[in-house]
């Protein structure tokens, strides 16, 4: 009964594993972790084999359903060519026990992430050896020794009424003119302009800005020169060694490129929230070999699911919602060594202070709704590929059992807040819908423009808030911290996973049946006294967020700048986070700084 895509996540976990053990046994390995920091090579590996492996993971989860369910399967062999080393691969399955018949094995051509052809990265690493050019990117010259910059990758955006880069940035106390935003793409770098660009926006307030494709490397690192020749000298005896051999000088180049960045913009604290991909872990090794720190901070919930999460943050310092999520991260991420937590990490616009009556939607309040719902939904599809989803017949029931309350009772108002436009535009009967009962009754509202933001933004006027998802449903947990009633449909089942939540909230805030969510709601609506529980997390909120002051961001920030204070003072790494976390205890108590994580 539980999603097969959950099993497939699982199985590419233990792939990964399995594979990382052969890997230790190779000389290149030895060589890595002699000059890098084992943690983080383990990592890179472990995440690059999991990402290459999935693809495999979901064809043999399928076919295993198959043959056990239906007596019969619709492929006779499974498709592997994807996989960067096919020797490695056929040792991973034999030391798994998994059936070599069901394999068509070839000797890939594809080029992968991160396994480009040996002779262009030859190439490449030559031609940074050479005099290159320096980009003189915005006219900025680099940092002098003396500074501290904070160095930013720009991901998320810049307005801070939306998820952001600069959550952290207001009352801060950080000098601006200490901050790098550097852009990975000319696409990246527009992404989010709006009435106002980027560019703009950060030159306005007297941030450098590096446009990263502008910008080549003068020197090799030395670290990392040292780390190639022992690399290249090293003579492969069979096809792993060739690959290992190949992706470790791949490994050596990408850190020494973000090393020269780094150093060359005097960067010692790192923001990056990136998840896919192995560069961020390129980034974290470079940036440990300089003597500086990386900050990382919770943006999807975390699921108890085994290989959840795995290589998304490979930073020093990670800040948390809530002790929950803390514990969660501590328990799959198990190389960063100070986890806090901060609270909510965005600016929340609708926080329901204890002493403060929530605004009402001005659009319902005429209209003189009685019970107003906000629906948040997830992705979907028709599941003919690998990667599973909700199943579209499934969201279409979603919507449509609400859109008819909505025909049939005046007194509900509805606000419809879609996780990403392409997912309601993928469904045309119930847009068309909406958009009739928008007209005909005003009393449901379809929020067109929800590109970054988030669905606490949305709760004035609000009685309880319906959403499904695959995963746990960070957007439910967003709105509850927020001081809202929440249910959700449990389509992936997550029972299994989540002992504690079903303990305590099965068809009280989780539902695995769709129809018995909707006939709780609708009963509460009629008459709230007789389920008084229904969508209540309060018991539960401060394990999700301690604080529910809006400040996560200003905490974050003011951390970064005592982070800076250290490495002002000449405190190297470690001893610059140590001093961060005493003035944080201090400030914000023995909650948010849970020392006691490894205990629990």
């Amino acid at each position: 009964g539980v999603m097969l895509r959950y099993s497939a996540h699982e199985l590419a976990y233990d792939i990964s594993y399995k594979a990382l053990e052969l890997i230790k046994n190779k000389g290149v390995y030895n060589i890595l972790i002699a000059v890098l920091p084992k943690q983080y090579v383990n990592l890179y590996y472990m995440k690059m084999i999991y990402e290459a492996f999935l693809p495999i993971a979901h064809q043999l989860v399928i076919y295993r359903h198959d043959e056990k369910n239906l007596g019969k399967v619709l492929v006779n062999s499974i498709e592997a060519d994807g996989f960067p080393c096919q020797t490695l691969l056929m040792e991973i399955l034999k030391a798994c026990e998994i059936d070599l018949f069901l394999f068509d094995l070839i000797e890939t051509k594809k080029e992968i992430e991160n396994h480009p052809n040996p002779k262009a990265m030859l190439r490449k690493m030559l031609k940074s050896l050479l005099h290159t050019f320096i980009s003189q990117s915005n006219n900025i010259n680099p940092s002098s020794a003396q500074n501290v910059f904070i160095g930013l990758n720009y991901f998320e955006g810049f307005d801070i009424n939306k998820r952001s880069d600069f959550f952290w940035f207001i009352d801060s106390g950080i000098d601006p003119s200490l901050v790098t935003v550097y852009y990975e793409s000319p696409t990246m770098m527009t992404r989010h302009d709006n009435d106002q660009t980027a560019e703009e926006f950060f030159h306005e307030n007297g941030i450098r800005q590096v446009k990263l494709w502008e910008w080549k490397p003068s020197t090799v690192n030395e670290y990392f020169m040292d780390l190639e020749i022992k690399l290249r000298s090293l003579y492969p005896s069979d096809e792993v060694d060739k690959w290992l051999k190949r992706s470790a000088l791949y490994l050596c180049n990408r850190s020494s490129f973000w090393a020269s960045f780094f150093d060359y913009y005097g960067i010692k604290i790192h923001l990056d929230s990136t998840m896919s991909g192995l560069d961020s872990i390129n980034k974290q090794i470079a940036i440990k070999k300089l003597g500086g720190c990386s900050i990382g901070k919770l943006r999807s919930y975390p699921t108890n699911l085994k290989g959840s999460f795995l290589g998304f943050y490979p930073n020093d310092v990670f800040f948390n919602w809530g002790r929950d999520s803390a514990l969660r991260i501590h328990e799959s991420q198990k190389h960063i060594n100070n986890i806090l937590v901060s609270g909510f990490t965005y600016k929340s616009t609708s926080l329901k202070h204890k002493n403060k009556v929530p605004k009402k939607n001005i659009k319902f309040e005429s209209k003189k709704t009685k019970f107003n719902i906000l629906l948040l939904d997830n992705n979907h599809g028709p599941n003919n590929k690998l990667a599973q989803s909700i199943e579209t017949s499934v969201m279409v029931t979603f919507y449509q059992t609400f859109l008819d309350w909505i025909k049939d009772d005046k007194n509900v108002g509805l606000v419809i807040k879609p996780k990403k436009p392409h997912i309601l535009d993928a469904l045309p009967d119930i847009i068309n819908q909406i958009r009739e009962i928008e007209i005909t009754t005003g009393r449901c509202e379809l929020i067109r423009n929800s590109f970054q933001k988030m669905a606490n933004t949305y709760l004035n006027g609000i009685d309880i808030v319906v959403g499904t998802s695959e995963f746990y449903p960070s957007s439910i947990i967003e709105c509850v911290i927020h001081g809202a009633k929440a249910v959700f449909y449990d389509y992936a089942n997550l029972r299994y996973h989540e002992h504690g939540l079903y303990k305590w909230g099965e068809n009280k805030v989780v539902f695995s049946n769709l129809s018995e969510m909707f006939d709780a709601v609708k009963s509460y609506k009629n008459d709230p006294l007789s389920n008084p529980t229904l969508g209540e997390w309060s018991e539960h909120l401060d394990e999700l967020d301690h604080f529910r002051d809006g400040k996560g961001g200003e905490r974050i920030g003011t951390y970064m700048r005592w982070l800076q204070e250290g490495f002002f003072e000449g405190l190297d790494s470690e001893s610059a986070i140590n001093y961060a976390n005493k003035l944080y205890q201090m400030a914000w108590g023995n909650d948010a700084l849970p020392v006691d994580l490894k205990e629990a």
